[in-house]
């Protein structure tokens, strides 16, 4: 495995969206699936110079780190349009949930710890299938650099919006929501979500 990056990395998270049932549903053909989802991701990370850390013990998950920004987000972009494209043989396509956040790597015994993993992780559980959450801090590294024709859309618990400003760049409010500092998300929204900044 190459060198773990330090310093400021980008650190991107996936999961696939009801992975339990499909291998409660249909496992033998799960299993086939699976080396292919494994063949797709670790090219196109491979391919982007990013570093897969560990499948993380959270079922089939992904813990990959970028030392560039960019190269995460045009990453993340591939992983999804990747697996979307593929013709599975289960009874529901693969649709991989990714979370993307810039920040400090804190490692310890060649794994990372903190905060950003932390939020990494927090971001991830908030996304929907076939949806990628980028963090305030990875949006800001990389909103001049977006491909063309992605427009993200910046989503906001009300009562946060109400303090805090969004990007620039935000094309969608949300309707009321419990969470104070929490990205609402809706799987009709665009492919690419910014979270609000931590607090």
């Amino acid at each position: 495995m190459p060198d773990l990056p330090t310093g400021t990395v980008t650190f991107l998270f996936t999961d696939i969206e009801g992975s339990t049932r499909l291998w409660e549903d249909a496992e033998q053909p799960m299993r086939t699936a699976m080396v292919r989802h494994d063949e797709i991701v670790d090219g196109i990370v491979q391919a982007r110079n990013g570093v897969n850390v560990s499948p993380r013990g959270e079922g089939d998950s992904r813990f990959i780190v970028f030392p560039d920004a960019t190269d995460a987000v045009t990453a993340a972009i591939d992983l999804q349009r990747g697996l979307q494209a593929e013709t599975w043989d289960l009874p529901r396509p693969i649709k991989v949930r990714i979370a993307l956040h810039t920040g400090i790597a804190d490692m310890r015994g060649g794994d990372y710890y903190g905060g950003a993993v932390n939020r990494s992780a927090r971001l991830r559980s908030l996304a929907y299938g076939g949806q990628t959450v980028i963090s305030g801090s990875t949006f800001a590294l990389v909103q001049d650099t977006l491909p063309a024709g992605l427009t993200p859309s910046a989503i906001w618990a009300s009562t946060a919006s109400k303090t805090s400003p969004g990007p620039s760049r935000s094309t969608r409010s949300t309707p009321k929501a419990s969470s104070t500092n929490s990205p609402r998300l809706n799987p009709s929204m665009p492919s690419v979500t910014i979270s609000p900044p931590s607090s």
